[in-house]
């Protein structure tokens, strides 16, 4: 038999109830919600009446959003007056129980830029179901729209009607303006990435959320997704091989920058004519995919050499096809079992391959003064060879310096000293803010391996300072200390005759040469920031040449000199052409200058002895200064004497070191240049090795004698009459500086131990 739900409990009233007309009704709902109907009526007075039992109805159905084909709008809120809302899910569904019977209204809504057909629904005593109750929503307006420029990197100029794919269904041809516009639907959230088999853009992709207004200049560089092979790049396919893989965990930059697809990698040999030439290249894949490179070999075949040699170092280089199209040295890390060298049917795995810029500095035989606007790498290979995994502690003045050592004399800065033949190295790491001085036996190129430093602020201190030049481009002094003129008392080239000096109007040094240092002088302390360079490149600066139209020697040019001014008011004795020379008492011009100008004010610069020579080529300080007068016109040599101007630092004649002098008066008188009758002292031998002998010209004549080494420390002090012997057997080798005074004699010279 049947089971009939609610049966059960007519009966129960049937039994109860008796003697009463009860009609029982019993009916299931399609949810299993039972509406059950009860009606008595008891006869007599007494009445009963059965409650109703209310029940619940569903009203469901979907939106779609409109457009070409109707889709499921996810999200759109569906509000049930006096009932509250649901939202509808991934398939536009939406679903509400009601009680019946219900009476309401049903409407959809989506951030207020959306129209609903219809705009709701209606009910009225609700006692059914009411299913596929649908909405379509339509965007009002239809679209917001995203506005920009496509710029081409390799010209500048716009990338003109060209088909880009956003992605997701989106795409726009720019005009000939390289302009372009994506419509997007209100209120939703989109990433647009442009893509294309022609053009790598940047950014990678711009991200909106929850569009309710228009964008404008949101713009993308569009750069080639491939180039040819770089300038001088072109190498040879020999057949023998060595095949490398730049693995995408290398993941290559250029000081931090991240390579491009389109970016090269290449391998260089050494050539027969000693220069690097490429020997096998690959083309940088963007990092998704390892990148080949084939080192090929030489070709035996070949009179000329064409690839690598067996075991012959592979130096590294990256350019950058998609940016700067500069060429940059690169160190790789290989997978350990991977060459260094090229060998023939090599595998080799770069796990790293960093890659930075170089600047070289080109250094003169002798002394002169250095700087880098880079900030050294701090992990290189040694030497800079990539015969091995770079190693740390390459910013160490003795690392950076290791190419040029055969040569390298001497660096320092006003406190700290690099001399290797005496081990002596208190500089320790290469600093970007420090300029140097240098002496070098033969002229070089030094390498500078780093990234630029920044900030390109150099501090300057109140008296003498080494000012580097932070900038890879030629600076205009005035420009660059125009705020700070007031500030400088005198700024002149290390071992050179170029000079500013504002006070006595003589400015033959007007603009700093990247890779050089400068002695500046200033009255207080101030920084100075060099500033951006422009897109062209600078004119290399020439400073003037001293150029000898006397019989004298060439003077040796040293970083320890005197400048002295010769004002046009002195000059009226002279005449154009005249040759002016400053002399040690052995004879030794040491500083020289020819008047061409009589009414422009002029520099004599004169130098100072070279402390890492046995030779003497110029002034010990406190030596008196001698100077003469060449006249080419007649060949006539004659001794002169300078007066000198009181007010400036150094006016008693003697050589300074950083020393400033003004003529105010030229004597030509030839009594004027002597010792005035001072007495003769000589010491021997010299260079000695131990017992040093000294005798004076005036044996009843008290002198005090001081050895002072190069450091400035005492090495030995005494006084004598006549002649003495000191013995020195104790003594460090090397040069020190002797110093015998009596009354207003001061007699400096040098003297070697060996």
């Amino acid at each position: 038999m049947k089971y009939i739900p609610g049966l059960v409990f007519c009966f129960l009233l049937i039994f109860t109830l008796t003697g009463s007309n009860l009609n029982c009704i019993a009916r299931d709902t399609p949810k299993g919600n039972q509406l059950i109907s009860l009606h008595s009526n008891v006869s007599g007075n007494n009445e009963f009446l059965f409650p109703e039992v209310l029940t619940t109805k569903i009203i469901s159905g979907k939106v779609f959003h409109a457009g070409i084909t109707l889709v499921p709008f996810p999200g759109v809120t569906v509000t049930f007056s006096n009932l509250g809302s649901v939202v509808t899910n991934d398939t536009g569904y939406y679903s509400m129980e009601v009680t019946t019977p219900w009476t309401g209204t049903v409407t959809p809504y989506y951030c207020g830029y959306y129209d609903f057909s219809p705009i709701l629904r209606t009910y009225t005593g609700l006692k059914v179901d009411r299913f596929d109750q649908d909405f379509v929503g339509t965007p009002n307006p239809l679209s917001f729209t995203i506005y920009g420029t496509i710029t081409n990197t390799e010209d500048g100029l716009p990338l003109e009607n060209f088909l880009v794919d956003f992605g997701n269904g989106y795409t726009a041809t720019t005009n000939e303006q390289g302009q372009y516009s994506v419509g997007l639907m209100p209120c939703f959230s989109y990433t647009l990435t442009p893509a294309s088999d022609d053009y790598n853009f940047n950014p990678l992709s711009l991200s909106y959320t929850n569009v309710t207004t228009d964008f404008y200049e949101q713009d993308y560089s569009a750069t080639p997704s491939s180039y040819p092979l770089p300038p001088g790049w072109d190498y040879v396919n020999t057949g023998t091989a060595h095949i490398i893989a730049v693995m995408p965990a290398a993941n290559p930059k250029i000081c931090g920058v991240p390579l491009q697809q389109g970016d090269w990698l290449g391998v260089f040999y050494v050539g027969d004519d000693g220069q690097l030439h490429c020997g096998g290249a690959g083309m940088y894949t963007g990092g998704a995919t390892s990148t080949p490179v084939i080192a090929q070999g030489d070709d035996t075949y070949t009179t000329e050499k064409d690839g690598f040699g067996y075991a012959e170092v592979m130096n590294w280089k990256v350019f950058s096809s998609t940016t700067t199209k500069q060429e940059f040295i690169a160190f790789p890390t290989m997978e350990a079992g991977g060459w260094y060298k090229w060998y023939p049917m090599g595998l080799s795995k770069v796990i790293s391959l960093p890659a930075y810029k170089t600047q070289n500095l080109v250094i003169q035989q002798g002394w002169s003064g250095i700087s880098s606007y880079l900030l050294p790498a701090t992990s290189l290979p040694l030497k800079n060879i990539p015969s091995a995994a770079p190693r740390s502690g390459a910013d160490s003045i003795s690392r950076i310096l290791a190419p040029i050592l055969n040569s390298l004399v001497i660096v320092k800065n006003l406190t700290k000293t690099y001399w290797p033949a005496q081990n002596i190295n208190t500089i320790g790491k290469w600093s970007p803010t420090s300029g140097y001085i240098i002496k070098v036996t033969a002229p070089v190129t030094l390498p500078i391996i780093g990234c630029d430093y920044s900030p390109k602020t150099a501090n300057l201190i109140s008296g003498w300072n080494i000012i580097p030049v932070l900038s890879d481009c030629n600076v205009e002094i005035e420009t660059l200390f125009a705020a700070n003129l007031n500030n400088i008392v005198i700024i002149k080239e290390i071992a050179g005759s170029s000079i500013y000096w504002p006070a006595m109007d003589i400015k033959t040094l007007l603009t700093f040469t990247p890779g050089k240092a400068y002695f500046i002088a200033a009255t207080q302390n101030f920084s100075v920031t060099f500033p951006a360079c422009t897109a062209f490149k600078d004119d290399e600066v020439v400073n003037p040449v001293i150029k000898n139209n006397s019989p004298w020697n060439d003077p040796v040019m040293t970083p320890s000199n005197h400048a002295i001014a010769l004002p046009s008011s002195v000059l009226n004795k002279l005449m154009a052409g005249d040759v002016i020379g400053a002399f040690t008492a052995e004879g030794i011009c040491t500083g020289l200058v020819q008047v061409n100008d009589l009414s422009h004010n002029i520099l004599l610069q004169v130098f100072g002895d070279d402390p890492t020579t046995i030779e003497k080529e110029g002034y010990l300080d406190n030596e008196m200064m001698k100077f003469k007068l060449y006249r080419p016109q007649s060949k006539q040599e004659f001794e002169i004497g300078l007066e000198f101007n009181a007010a400036l630092p150094s006016s008693d004649g003697l050589f300074t070191t950083d020393g400033m002098s003004a003529a105010s008066k030229i004597i030509f008188d030839p009594t004027y240049i002597g010792e005035n009758g001072n007495p003769s002292i000589s010491f021997y031998p010299n260079p000695g090795n131990s017992l040093i002998e000294f005798v004076a010209g005036d044996a009843q004549r008290n002198f005090r004698l001081t050895i002072l080494d190069l450091t400035g420390q005492k090495a030995y002090e005494t006084s004598f009459s006549g002649k003495t012997q000191v013995d020195l057997s104790d003594a460090r080798k090397g040069i020190y500086i002797v110093r015998i005074e009596s009354g207003n004699l001061v007699k400096v010279e040098k003297m070697v131990i060996r």
